[in-house]
């Protein structure tokens, strides 16, 4: 944990001398008077950000104490029954001067306005992770968040984006040192050329200037060019051993699509559709029996007796269509009565049936067509498949490896790291909100 007190003052001919008589412990005498060091009173301190330090303070003045104003709260309560945090007026990690007793008091009086910088919450594989650089990608939101939320609400979306983006961290820096530790000699001078040519080509087009790239890449992106060609360089780094040590894993042959859109024909091919042309007239009207039956013989058009004799779906073209969900007339069912089901069944398009008589009514059929409805073929869908297969496969394999490195690699706990960012986040953003412009923030990198 580190707190930082930063005091602007006017120029000065040089920097105050510090002596040792200047430091003692609590409780102990003060220093005899030196005429060397001046006694007027001090300018009032003030607390700015890192950008206005680097533009406007001279020198600094260092506050000597006893280590015991440092001393930390009881530890947040992450209890079941809280949202997370016990919060005080100060904030974990900072005691206030009206908390310290009289006697503790060493020095000048301490500020109130003391705050926070920076705290490391843990490592993965050797690499510190600090809170300040941690919360810096969503610094902005979550500053806007928390004037417009309720603190529970603030709370419990901090907890989810904490975990997501720890999660990640960790596993950058995880492939970050696979990838380290299995290069060569050769391909560690192959490296070092590749972050050579990215810097060489971040110069490049800003008119060859470092200067030029630097300063329009802190305006843009906030990020130095030295963090910007380690940002590009890691995330190729990263890619590559993605690919090393996954994407050799995955193999889709032709076989696996075929066999893929067989199982899921349906979602590319609808089933055909079977259309049957009928006639239907009572057993009662004989006449109109033996018309029918007179004409068929003869060869007149089955479409047009249909239309002048049938009294099946007048209002359709005395059509009839069936679905083939099972893909075959043989498993199809068409009519319910058995006798007319066989007769449908046992046609091929064009054919007709011979007379099916079932109740008061005398049936003739012709299957017109067995219609299949525009899909996709085979060849027309294997290359979706086959990036579908391949993502899905990657997947797989990414679980697996990540739990093979997670459990292979060192690093702090994921819960005790979580808790001291949520932590910090609540000192950071709800207790210091109303002076958050004040809060020196630590240089990424």
């Amino acid at each position: 944990m580190v707190c930082v007190l930063v005091s602007g003052c006017s120029k000065s001919p040089g920097p105050t001398p510090v002596r040792a008589t200047d430091f003692v412990s609590a409780g102990g005498p003060p220093p005899a008077a030196d005429p060397a060091i001046s006694t007027a009173p001090r300018a009032p301190a003030r607390v700015v950000s890192l950008p206005q330090a680097r533009g406007e303070v001279d020198d600094v003045v260092v506050i000597a104490g006893s280590p015991s104003l440092l001393d930390r709260q009881p530890e947040p309560s992450l209890g079941a029954g809280s949202p997370g945090i016990t919060l005080g007026a100060a904030g974990p990690g900072v005691a206030r001067p009206d908390q310290v007793p009289a006697e503790r008091h060493a020095g000048p009086p301490v500020d109130p306005k003391l705050v926070q910088v920076d705290q490391m919450v843990g490592q993965v594989n050797g690499r510190p992770i600090f809170a300040e650089q941690f919360f810096e990608p969503m610094h902005a939101r979550l500053s806007r968040e928390a004037q417009r939320m309720d603190q529970r609400e603030w709370l419990a979306m901090v907890r989810e984006d904490i975990q997501r983006a720890l999660v990640d961290q960790m596993r950058d820096e995880l492939l970050l040192a696979e990838f380290e530790s299995s290069l060569t000699p050769e391909q560690k001078q192959g490296v070092l050329a590749f972050i050579q040519n990215v810097r060489a080509d971040l110069i490049s087009g800003n008119l060859g200037s470092e200067g030029i790239a630097n300063s329009r890449l802190l305006e843009a992106e906030g990020l130095d060019l030295n963090q910007k060609v380690r940002d590009v360089t890691q995330r190729q780094f990263i890619l590559a051993q993605l690919r090393k040590a996954i994407g050799s894993r995955v193999h889709i042959s032709f076989w696996d699509v075929q066999r893929y859109y067989e199982r899921n024909l349906d979602q590319f091919l609808p089933p055909p559709v079977a259309r049957y042309r009928v006639i239907r007239v009572r057993a009662s009207e004989t006449e109109a029996v033996d018309r029918v039956t007179t004409r068929l013989d003869s060869g007149d058009s089955f479409t047009e007796i249909a239309s002048e004799e049938s009294s099946f779906n007048t209002q359709g073209d005395n059509l009839l269509e069936i679905t083939l969900e099972s893909r075959t007339l043989a498993d199809a069912r068409v009519f319910g009565p058995d006798s007319l089901n066989d007769a449908a069944l046992a046609l091929s398009p064009g054919d007709v049936s011979p007379p099916v008589e079932v109740g008061t009514q005398v049936f003739w059929l012709r299957l017109e067509e067995i219609h299949q409805p525009e899909g996709e073929s085979l060849y027309e869908a294997q290359t979706g498949i086959e990036s579908m297969l391949r993502s899905q496969r990657l997947q797989e394999e990414e679980i697996r490896y990540f739990s093979e490195l997670f459990r292979r690699g060192s690093f702090t706990e994921l819960d005790s790291m979580m808790a001291r960012l949520l932590e910090f986040a609540a000192e950071r953003y709800l207790i210091q909100a109303p002076t958050a412009e004040t809060t020196a923030r630590r240089p990424s990198g």
